[in-house]
Order: structure tokens, then C-alpha cells, then sequence
């Protein structure tokens, strides 16, 4: 999991998994927010608009905006999701709003 960018509450990176490279834009917020936020799993709510992309195809594979509006592919999705709810990655967020 690579992070390439947190500008305020937006965060961006990159996935490498089973041979494939996933692009993914969030919206993480260090309150969570079981109302708005991806809470399937064990994420706790505090991303609230996600987009993963399967760079290779160029197309857009899971998207959730305040619910699933494209897929959900529940490895590669859980993977980034808890990764954007640890303690650092919500602490960077926070630092930038």
C-alpha cells in the first residue's frame, strides 16, 4: 500500500495485490461516521467516498459514495479501507483540514 498524496481529507495511493495494481481516491474523515461511512467488515466508518481503479484495465472497479455505487470487491476494498482507518493515515488527514 503506497499513499501518494492527502490534500485536507482526500486521500490517494496505490494497492498491488495477486499481480494486479489498484489506483484509489478516499474521502476519510477522523470522526467516524457510521451514517455516511463504509462500516462492512471491520471499517469503522470513517471513509465516506471511495473510488478504486484497476489501473491495467484503466476501469473503474469498486465505487462507494455514501453507499455502493459500483461494486464492492470485498478483498481488495477491506485491504485499502482498513488501511485508511489506521492511526496514521487518520492522523495525516487530520493535520490537513
Amino acid at each position: 500500500m503506497n499513499i501518494t498524496s492527502v490534500d485536507g481529507n482526500w486521500v490517494k495511493g496505490t494497492h498491488s495485490t495477486a499481480g494486479n495494481t489498484f489506483a484509489f481516491s478516499a474521502k476519510v474523515f477522523p470522526e467516524r461516521n457510521p451514517a455516511l461511512g463504509i462500516t462492512e467488515g471491520n471499517a469503522e466508518g470513517h471513509v465516506s467516498k471511495l473510488d478504486i481503479t484497476n489501473e491495467r484495465l484503466e476501469k473503474i472497479a469498486v465505487r462507494y459514495d455514501r453507499g455502493w455505487d459500483k461494486n464492492n470487491v470485498p478483498g481488495i476494498t477491506q485491504d485499502i479501507v482498513e488501511y485508511l482507518e489506521r492511526d496514521g493515515v487518520l492522523a495525516k488527514v487530520e493535520q490537513n483540514l
